[in-house]
């Protein structure tokens, strides 16, 4: 039987299509929903959403920099000469920047004329919720790591 930390840090082929098709799932809704809210309710989604993505960068970024500060136990070496801590990082980093992507776009949004903040704010939101994906399947790993290192 596969330990939690196996299931979890296996490469799975089919993770980017439904990421994929998650985040254009969103994108559709979002293109049906929003332009029928009042422009400066767009206004204070696009300002709240900016702030939970500054917010849950933060995150990712600490919990890089944990990972990277336990670079000397056994643990971590071994799961660098598997592979494993290569794809934790690239995940991380793969929800940091998406977040990073959906924030500069809430920032656009803000600065932009109202007849593109909807459409914006759908693009945005989209992005976010690829952000989103990346950041539960890091966090599996993630928790899966310190789980192993109690």
């Amino acid at each position: 039987m596969m330990s939690s930390l196996q299931r979890s840090s296996a490469p799975v082929k089919t993770t980017g299509f439904v990421n994929a098709a998650v985040s254009l799932a969103v994108l559709a809704a979002m293109l049906i929903r929003l332009p029928s809210v009042i422009p400066n309710q767009l206004v204070g989604i696009a300002t709240i959403l900016a702030e939970v993505t500054t917010g849950l960068m933060g995150f990712m970024i600490a919990a890089m920099a944990i990972l990277l500060t336990l670079g000397d136990s056994s643990f971590i070496q071994n799961l660098r000469k598997t592979g494993h801590f290569k794809v934790l990082l690239r995940g991380m980093l793969h929800a940091t920047l998406s977040c990073f992507v959906a924030l500069v776009i809430m920032i656009v949004c803000l600065l932009a004329p109202a007849t593109y903040l909807a459409l914006g704010l759908a693009i945005g939101v989209s992005v976010l919720a690829l952000g989103l994906l990346f950041i539960l399947q890091a966090g599996g790993r993630f928790a899966a790591i310190l789980d192993h290192l109690h």
